[in-house]
């Protein structure tokens, strides 16, 4: 087979150039002769992509990476007695590899006589290496920190939801160490976070976590995408000349585009900045980012419904030293015209700041604070909800590389950190100290529990888990494909789980340890079509163009139906009887009514916080519902007019049900926030006791009789006894 081959001197629109070719005949042929030069030659009469517009000495220009001449010419020696053959190689289309460095003409540099081409196809840029980059949130202790990186992070607390069809759902999420100032602040990130930057060094995906991932030079005609096995994410750049991140079955992508062009960048690559500006799934349904033009800032979110958003953002500094900061998100009735001013409702959410910049308080709609926090050096230091709960946090330093020593709450919990080489050291308010040791990518290899007791895990380069060893010694072990989808679980008695994929990547079989196993089929967008079950029992499944389920039939041929409103919520179920049940929803999405086949309505009242608070049935009873400020029950009337009453602790937990005669039943905790009492209407206790790794050991009933438990290393129960 011929090596590649360059083409170099140019000679007005015809490339000619002599280089020796190197073909090896099969052993054990004798040697063959020295390589003869050849001609090789290169028309760049026909090449495609050449500037339409702008003409050099009357002749098109040939620009770097992205024109191209489709066929090249000439001889080659092939297999003995083959001399003369026109080579496959030497006909593929040449592109260039070198360029003027100073030259460009719509953004991209001219090829000059003498310029090198690459005869096989496009010649491809070294790519930087994939890295394995650990989540964030793959090890959590306390309210949370991460272990491993010392990290202390937020993960998807809600501020507002909607229903229906790729509906937004607005979440927060923080994590200290997260470099950067974002749209809340230094530390934090929210729904349209992510991002593609472009600098000297190339380009790098930032995910929701705030982790960089280099990036390789992609175009628009590259046949395949790029896989990052780590994540299971394709990278490619569509006919648009946009960036796209999609999921390793398509199901849905990230769209990344530069927020100005011009003329001399019609394709904006001197962009350093290129944010999300959609979300899609398989189905065609997406959600639209609009950013403002003069600010480069996110102004209206579209979602898949087509509810329209508008993003507030304001100053929260000085005039010297501006600071724009998100500062609510409401909900209009329609996008508007362009420079026309957004008629804006009341908040969804609204956001309080310091003049430094960083995120103070969450307001709800109700307009209660949610959430508060406080900072040093805009490090995160306490957060407290709205039930009255209170995190604290000291670190090593307080900069986004510093790590969290100590963690503490307003419950009495506590947590402190000692960061080793490998491993990290845990120590709770009860003294047990835990390790958590990792490896080079900052995986968890091994988790040693207060016991001494421990379990291993062995990983590849990309992150996966290889095999999982438990505390007694039984390994699991876990097989992937190239792509990074698990195909073999192999559990520690030898027996084997399977699973196979189509070529898109969707789940198509699995096999459990006695062979029995269940398909699956799809449509062409990847919406389950069929499920086979290990009986041969199929349930078909039917949709939409938009990907919502029209019907269900079951294995023996009954089939329900399903009817969507303008808000693609279903509004009316025909079973397989044909009885028809009618739904209807608020503005927002909430069920409102429910009307059955025999026309009997059930209706439901929320809050402004969504929280359920009437349900009246079709025999004229009803149920009311109470709730705190932090959205947790706290009184429930039945139809008969009895009323339940609930109190919690800051965390939740209950401490108090009193029932509709005034009569308590208590819960108790230890500084560990492990029930270790009740207390019923009478007055009798039960309690509870645990070991060092929180099992439960023994308990004593409301009747004084007492149940021991043993566990072997694995953690399984082995004895119960009454003593």
């Amino acid at each position: 087979m011929a090596v590649n081959k360059i083409a170099r001197k140019s000679s007005k629109f015809r490339v000619v150039f002599m280089v020796p070719d190197f073909c090896w005949p099969p052993p054990p042929a004798p040697p063959q002769v020295p390589p003869i030069p050849l001609p090789l030659f290169a028309d760049l009469g026909g090449a495609q992509n050449v500037t339409e517009d702008v003409r050099i000495n009357r002749k098109q220009a040939f620009v770097f990476n992205a024109s191209k001449t489709n066929k090249t010419y000439g001889d080659e020696i092939a297999l003995p007695g083959r001399k003369g053959v026109i080579s496959r190689t030497a006909t593929q289309p040449a592109w260039p590899m070198m360029h003027s460095s100073s030259v460009k003409i719509r953004q991209r540099y001219i090829v000059r006589a003498g310029d090198m081409f690459h005869m096989n196809n496009k010649y491809k840029k070294p790519r930087p290496p994939k890295p394995c980059i650990s989540c964030k949130m793959a090890a959590a202790v306390g309210r949370p920190v991460n272990p491993i990186h010392g990290l202390k992070f937020l993960e998807n607390e809600t501020d507002f939801a909607f229903e229906g069809l790729m509906p937004l759902v607005w979440n927060r999420s923080y994590y200290s160490d997260q470099d950067g100032t974002g749209w809340l602040g230094e530390g934090w990130s929210i729904p349209g976070s992510q991002r593609i930057i472009r600098d000297a060094a190339g380009l790098a995906y930032i995910d929701d976590q705030g982790r960089l991932f280099p990036l390789p030079e992609v175009d628009e005609d590259d046949e395949e995408p790029v896989l990052f096995e780590s994540e299971q994410i394709w990278f490619s750049k569509n006919s648009d000349g946009h960036y796209v991140i999609a999921s390793l079955n398509g199901s849905v992508s990230l769209r990344f585009a530069p927020l100005a062009v011009s003329e001399d960048d019609p394709n904006g690559d001197s962009c350093s900045l290129l944010p999300l500006v959609a979300v899609e799934d398989a189905n065609g349904n997406h959600q639209r980012f609009i950013y403002h033009p003069l600010t480069g800032l996110p102004q209206y979110i579209i979602d898949g419904n087509g509810r329209v958003f508008y993003l507030h953002f304001g100053n929260v500094a000085d005039e010297t030293s501006p600071k724009l900061r998100l500062l609510s998100v409401s909900l209009l009735d329609a996008l508007p015209a362009v420079g026309a001013a957004a008629q804006v409702g009341a908040a969804l959410v609204r956001y309080e700041y310091s003049g430094s910049g960083d995120l103070l308080r969450v307001i709800g709609r109700d307009g209660a604070v949610k959430r508060s926090f406080t900072y040093q050096n805009n490090l995160m230091v306490s957060h407290t909800d709205a039930a009255g709960l209170t995190a604290y946090y000291e670190y090593s330093h307080y900069t986004p590389t510093g790590k969290v020593l100590r963690n503490w709450t307003s419950l009495g919990e506590e947590w402190r950190f000692a960061y080793h080489d490998g491993y990290t050291e845990v120590t709770d308010v009860l003294g047990r100290t835990e390790q958590y040791h990792y490896d080079d990518n900052n995986e968890l290899t091994k988790r040693v529990f207060a016991d001494g007791s421990a379990v291993l895990m062995e990983r590849d380069s990309l992150g996966r888990l290889l095999s999982h060893t438990d505390a007694m010694g039984r390994v699991t072990r876990y097989q992937y494909s190239n792509e990074g989808q698990i195909e073999t679980i192999v559990r520690p008695d030898g027996a084997m789980l399977h699973f196979d994929y189509d070529d898109s990547y969707r789940l198509i079989r699995k096999s459990d340890a006695e062979g029995h196993y269940d398909s699956y089929t799809y449509d062409e967008a990847g919406n389950l079509l069929t499920h086979t079950d290990p009986l041969k029992h199929t349930t078909r499944f039917e949709y939409a163009g938009n990907g919502l389920l029209l019907s269900v039939t079951d294995p023996k041929g009954s089939t329900t139906e399903y009817h969507y409103d303008h808000n693609h919520q279903p509004d009316l179920i025909t079973d397989c009887s044909g009885y028809q049940t009618k739904l209807a929803y608020t503005p927002e999405g909430q069920l409102a009514r429910i009307t059955d086949a025999l026309g009997q309505h059930t209706e439901y009242h929320y809050d402004t916080n969504r929280n359920l608070t009437l349900a009246l049935y079709p025999d004229g009873s009803k149920e009311t519902f109470r709730y705190d400020a932090a959205d947790r029950l706290t009184a429930h009337t039945d139809g008969e007019g009895h009323t339940t009453a609930y109190e919690y602790g800051q965390d939740g937990l209950p401490t108090q049900r009193t029932n509709a005669l005034g009569h308590t039943f208590g819960y108790h905790y230890d500084q560990a926030r492990r029930l270790i009492g009740l207390t019923n209407e009478n007055g009798a206790r039960y309690r509870f006791a645990y070991d060092v790794l929180d099992r439960l050991v023994a308990e004593s009933g409301f009747d004084h009789k007492l149940t021991a438990y043993h566990y072997n290393a694995g953690n399984e129960l082995v004895q119960q006894k009454a003593v």
